[in-house]
């Protein structure tokens, strides 16, 4: 038969054969006999001379017609093909030690330049090497302001700023400097953060500088003040995601960037990350005697690593939205995948399981073919177990294919959280240019490397896609899947599962079990006494919310606890409780389908490291807490604990960060990425952190904290608690097949960030309303079917931004819905309080009974009653520092 072309209307204009008027048109074609690949090919070969001339701005696909009655749904049919919802790079910008732009990038990847040298930002002497790969000819002021520079004083914020804004540059795109941008989301990554900060704050501590520990250098050191930064900075208002698996970060970072196109959330996403070399990582890898004494040589001999610094961002924009203004188009993000090796807190799989599992999970979300990949960017960090076993892992996923294997860091260290995405952009230019760049410094293959990795000297070869792997501390694996621009996309059905709860964990200072918690709460007991076991002098505070002792006998005997600390037992021992709940058990049938995701705020506790640094005249690092100092390590713990080896991801957005956890099991179960996913927070309260909230007067003191309750006319104190909420999330499919008691249902999420300066209190509603009005409307929820608030106060004036909300919200109905959370019985946990409540919630609604009673001290919000079933629950976390998030659960009928 003859093809038939069929034309669609694309706002209010006719796209027909006449291609000087294409803007993003689609063509829809059928063919009886033909198949969509044959269809494809013989469109491209009519049109080969337009497509040749105007190759940098349009891309092809194709879809078979469908009809309804005479009307042509090829919307319908294009999102069913997957053709919308496509992730394409439309801007790029990068500092780094090859280069702070692409030319010279490309340049340096071609001659074999390296950036390996002498460092000379610290004192270097007292190790095995003296070498790293420094971020060079940087100026700040040419991308920031004074005021940026005098608020951003920690390098890595000003590099990935800088980075970002080329990005934002490079896309074509121009980002208006007077209103917020809540139509692009933000995902960044960084292993390390602020420890560049983080060594101010020890050195002060130690006599070391004059330069003292403040609210500022506080704000500078969390994981949360980058995202703060760049949302102010940029005036992005969408999501902002803060992703931390170490040195997997941002490439985790770029999956999660595809799925929120994807799902159809964002037009854009600013995505990437950032980190800076550091005195403490330089000392602790040192210890390790993972450094090498000479440049690193991936694959080849001698052994070792160095350590580098970068930052590196994208513009990813949904395909047809970035066709509809004729933006340049570097590649695609075709699939992606997050795991983890369940096997040791810093050595990998030695059989290479990880490695394999993670490249073949991203290869099946892709939906390409082994035959697709042109080459693989390995991690390759230069170090013996690490090599071997990543050899190991892609002979086994390549088997006699040719595909050859390299390591970028043999050109610019192991830059940390930024490593991924700075790896994949170089891969990308290349595979522009129509080469593969090599494995340079190559000497010869060690011992368990025998793959063909490109030793020394490019190698000219035209490919259309390649993937892009690292692999972290804790076992945190990712990899993603890019293409060229306009590679065909194969046929993939969205998936749009219903996503439910069927279990639930808690630890907390009422008590080691979700029965003992609740128990406590129905009495009114309040959980919060002295703080004698932080063994702290001369404090204003005296009070928190601890855990008691914590023992196997008195929770689970089967776990082992050998060299955890207490946050991670804390998130071990509510995750356990959590699969019991839901009748889940683990073993190696089901391991690679059941994941986690970990919210964190302050994460572990990284004194004894720090301080064993700053008061030895040889920056003596403490080994055993330098491998749990990554803000991932917690997760690390409880899936080699547990035995998870599917999905595994660490968010760091701060306060309620158990929320964005939330959010990203949803999407990625909606997927149909995981049978199972352990979803919730940890919090520990160590001496150090507890000392500097009560330095920089974040407690409550005297009467105050012992009568803890909200006090408006207090800005910023609290008193903290800490332990763990967990929740088992998963497919409703999945569910109902095993027979599981579900909970309620996740219904959908909405996050923002209020943008506001970095320096100030965030405190208006603006953003924390448009969080809730993107949960309803991804819920299909009307606020009027809202009939219970869930929420985690700190007891200060932050707090009157979530009863505005509410009030806004529910108009007359808020005298009538109630306010719940478990804060002001256990402590203010910073990141878990959410995800406790919320667990504690969803069983007593379980259980028939009535919720536990308010002690806010605010009569309107205490003396409130859940009078009925509520038919929907929303869950709200918000706080000055500018982060906003929603939920929406439908609780099972009982």
């Amino acid at each position: 038969g003859t093809v038939h072309w069929e034309r669609l209307e694309r706002q209010g204009r006719i796209f027909d054969r006449n291609w000087s008027h294409y803007n993003g048109a689609h063509i829809v074609a059928h063919h009886p006999i033909m198949s969509d690949e044959e269809l494809y090919g013989q469109f491209i070969k009519v049109w080969k001379g337009f497509f040749e001339k105007n190759k940098d701005r349009h891309a092809v696909h194709m879809a078979p017609i469908e009809y309804e009655g005479d009307t042509v749904v090829a919307g319908k049919q294009l999102r069913k093909k997957g053709i919308r919802g496509q992730a394409v790079i439309t801007g790029v910008g990068l500092v780094s030690p090859i280069g702070n732009d692409k030319e010279t990038v490309l340049d340096a990847l071609k001659k074999g330049r390296h950036g390996i040298a002498q460092i000379t930002k610290f004192d270097t002497s007292h190790f095995i090497t003296g070498l790293g790969a420094e971020i060079k000819d940087f100026n700040p002021s040419e991308y920031l302001s004074d005021s940026e520079c005098q608020d951003f004083e920690d390098p890595y914020i000003q590099f990935g700023l800088t980075a970002a804004r080329k990005a934002i540059k490079d896309s074509g795109l121009t980002l208006k400097e007077d209103v917020i941008h809540r139509d692009i989301a933000m995902v960044i990554g960084t292993c390390n953060g602020g420890l560049l900060s983080g060594e101010k704050e020890y050195k002060w501590l130690h006599g070391k500088s004059d330069v003292p520990f403040d609210e500022k250098m506080n704000l500078l050191v969390k994981y949360y003040g980058f995202g703060k930064a760049l949302s102010h900075a940029l005036k992005i208002g969408g999501e902002v995601w803060v992703v931390t698996t170490a040195c997997s970060s941002t490439t985790a970072a770029i999956g999660l960037a595809q799925t929120l196109i994807r799902r159809g959330y964002y037009k854009k996403v600013l995505v990437g990350g950032a980190d800076s070399l550091s005195l403490a990582s330089m000392s602790g890898f040192n210890g390790l005697k993972a450094v090498s004494a000479v440049q690193t040589a991936p694959f080849s001999l001698p052994a070792g690593l160095n350590i580098g610094e970068a930052a590196c961002f994208w513009m990813v924009e949904e395909m047809e939205h970035a066709f509809l203004r004729h933006a340049h188009c570097y590649g695609k993000i075709a699939g992606h995948t997050t795991t983890s090796d369940a096997y040791h807190p810093t050595a990998p799989d030695p059989r290479g399981d990880g490695v394999y599992r993670t490249l073949a999970g991203a290869l099946r979300n892709s939906g390409l073919e082994l035959k697709d990949i042109g080459y693989i960017n390995a991690h390759g960090t230069g170090t013996e177990a690490n090599d071997r076993a990543e050899s190991k892992g892609i002979a086994k996923f390549i088997k006699d294919s040719p595909i050859p294997t390299v390591s970028l860091k043999s050109f610019f260290a192991h830059c940390m959280g930024a490593t991924g995405i700075l790896e994949t952009t170089c891969s990308l230019l290349s595979m522009k240019e129509g080469f593969i760049p090599p494995t340079i410094n190559f000497s010869q293959a060690r011992p368990g490397c025998h793959l063909d990795y490109v030793p020394n000297s490019f190698r000219e070869k035209e490919h259309k896609a390649f993937i892009s792997a690292n692999y972290a501390f804790g076992g945190n694996n990712a990899a993603a899947v890019i293409t060229d621009w306009n590679f065909p996309a194969p046929a993939t059905e969205e998936k749009s599962q219903k996503v439910v709860i069927s279990g639930v964990g808690v630890i907390s200072s009422l008590g080691l079990s979700m029965e003992e918690t609740l128990k406590a709460l129905r009495t009114g007991k309040r959980g919060i006494g002295t703080i004698e076991r932080l063994n702290l002098k001369n404090m204003k505070s005296a009070l928190a919310g601890l855990v008691p002792e914590l023992k196997k006998s008195a929770v689970d005997r089967s776990l082992d606890f050998s060299h955890m600390n207490p946050i991670s037992q804390f998130a071990t021992v509510a995750a356990k409780q959590a699969l019991d709940n839901a009748g889940i058990r683990v073993g190696m049938s089901n391991a690679d389908k059941i994941g986690i995701a970990m919210g964190v705020c302050n994460g572990p506790n990284e004194s004894d490291h720090m301080n064993s640094l700053y008061t030895s005249e040889t920056y003596e690092p403490n080994i055993s807490c330098f491998s749990n100092i990554t803000a991932n390590s917690t997760a690390g713990w409880v899936s080699n604990a547990l035995y998870l080896k599917g999905v595994n991801i660490s968010l760091a957005p701060g306060h309620h960060a158990g929320l964005q956890a939330l959010a990203y099991a949803l999407n990625s179960l909606a997927q149909g990425q995981a049978d199972h996913i352990i979803v919730g927070a940890s919090d520990e309260v160590f001496a150090h952190n507890y000392w500097k909230y009560d330095l920089i007067d974040y407690l409550y003191t005297g009467e105050q904290e012992k009568d803890y309750r909200l006090r408006f006319d207090n800005d910023k104190q609290k008193v903290l608690g800490e332990g763990a909420g967990m929740i088992i999330m998963e497919p409703s499919d999945v569910a109902e097949k095993r027979g599981a008691d579900i909970l309620g249902e996740v219904l959908g999420y909405g996050m923002s960030m209020d943008g506001g300066p970095f320096l100030e209190q965030n405190l208006g509603i603006e953003g924390l309303m448009h969080a809730i009005s993107l949960a309803l409307e991804r819920s299909g929820v009307n606020k009027d079917d809202i009939d219970l608030v869930l929420w985690a106060p700190q007891g200060n004036v932050q707090d009157k931004k979530v009863i505005d909300a509410c009030q806004h919200l529910l108009g007359s109905r808020y005298d009538e819905v109630p306010l719940a959370t478990t804060t002001f019985n256990t402590g203010y946990i910073e990141s878990a309080s959410i995800m406790i409540t919320l667990a504690c919630a969803l069983t007593c609604l379980k259980e028939g009974k009535d919720l536990w009673p308010q002690l806010t001290g605010i009569a309107e919000i205490d003396n409130k009653t859940l009078r009925r079933d509520p038919r929907n629950i929303l869950v709200l976390g918000s706080s000055d520092v500018g982060y906003n998030f929603a939920a929406i659960i439908k609780p099972k009928k009982q």
